[in-house]
């Protein structure tokens, strides 16, 4: 890829790297349709020469945002799905193969959030209340699909950015009951939670999660009150 072509994507992975707004699973997505316009730059570039250039590409979006895992996972499930088109006799142009890899991703990106909110649909049936923070798009999907239709779902802010009060709109649009409380609220709201409610930006080797600020303190405050955790991610 001749490198007057990269100005663009290069200020795409910026505006990736300064996101502290969007959660991993919207950040994966962007990640994605970078990757298939990278492609369609790339013009009339032979796969020999296509691919390393993507794998660069992958390898840089795999370090923007170290503690989340899906954008650079879903970069490089790209690569692979690339690989393989253009392995195919005849192989396609390569942005015919990116367009094809990015939207076949994006469209099973989808339908994990899908499939997440089935499986949080017992873990959510008959909540009275809970509690949530920050914004994920994993826990918006669960929320309006899964959660019983009167479930207060309360909303701590997640200062500096106040990420929580998109998900409080996002879901005070669908119907929802809600509440916005500050982060300091978070341990006395649990009294009144019968389920802490979290997305996370990566799954560890140990089952740990690593989640927005606050996460932690969130967790403590349901473990004091004798109240589950669970935790949303694909």
């Amino acid at each position: 890829m001749a490198p007057f072509l990269f100005a663009p994507i290069e200020r795409e992975l910026a505006a990736i790297q300064a996101d502290r707004e969007s959660g991993s699973a919207q950040l994966a997505e962007r990640a994605l349709a970078l990757l298939g316009q990278a492609c369609a730059l790339a013009g009339g570039e032979p796969p020999e020469a296509l691919l390393p250039g993507i794998a660069s590409l992958v390898r840089r979006i795999r370090t923007l945002r170290p503690a989340m895992a899906a954008p650079g996972n879903w970069a490089l499930a790209f690569l692979l799905d690339l690989r393989g088109r253009l392995r195919a006799s005849p192989p396609p142009s390569p942005p015919e193969a990116g367009r094809a890899a990015a939207g076949a991703l994006r469209e099973r990106l989808r339908g994990h959030t899908v499939r997440l909110a089935e499986a949080a649909r017992p873990i959510l049936g008959g909540k009275r209340a809970l509690l949530t923070l920050s914004h994920s798009s994993t826990v918006e999907a669960a929320l309006l699909q899964a959660a019983p239709p009167d479930c207060l779902v309360i909303v701590a802010e997640s200062r500096p950015l106040l990420e929580g009060r998109q998900l409080l709109r996002r879901l005070r649009e669908g119907g929802r009951p809600v509440r916005c409380i500050t982060d300091a609220q978070i341990a006395l709201a649990m009294r009144e939670a019968d389920l802490l409610l979290l997305g996370a930006d990566a799954i560890c080797s140990d089952l740990a999660a690593v989640n927005k600020a606050g996460s932690h303190l969130a967790a403590l405050a349901a473990r004091s009150r004798g109240k589950p955790c669970a935790v949303l991610a694909d």
